[in-house]
């Protein structure tokens, strides 16, 4: 593994700003062309550039599953709760507050439909993988 030396040090140099881009895209969803989507599979190349840089395995697979699946459930929990808070009516939040509300909310969502997409990906990365090394 020494041949692939340079590629690592590249690799580890560049992760950052990968990282840092895919949670701008995921952020600034709501406002711009990119979202939880576009974002999280920008985060799961960064997630899969340190799988494939390290000898150990960063994540064990079991860990990524529950953690989606936790993902999942609170996605569902946020969505029922704008649901309640913004289509029912509530009182609370006209007004001044109502815009400010709805982008924080937005913002939410899109971080978390985009770490359930990277995980997702990475998820279905790491089975390939795993298949192909008996």
């Amino acid at each position: 593994m020494k041949a692939f030396t340079l590629l690592r040090i590249i690799c580890r140099l560049i992760l950052p700003f990968v990282i840092l881009f895919g949670l701008f895209v995921v952020v600034n969803g709501d406002l711009s062309p990119g979202g939880g989507f576009q974002g999280g599979v920008v985060l799961a190349s960064a997630f899969l550039v340190v799988y494939f840089i390290s000898e150990e395995k960063p994540i064990p697979f079991s860990r990524i599953v529950r953690i989606e699946k936790a993902l999942f459930i609170l996605l569902l929990l946020a969505g029922v709760l704008y649901m309640l808070l913004f289509r029912s009516g509530a009182e609370l939040l006209r007004g001044p507050l109502l815009r400010p509300a709805m982008e924080l909310s937005l913002i939410v969502l899109n971080l978390i439909i985009g770490f359930k997409v990277a995980l997702g990906l990475c998820g279905i990365m790491v089975i390939f993988i795993e298949e192909g090394n008996p």
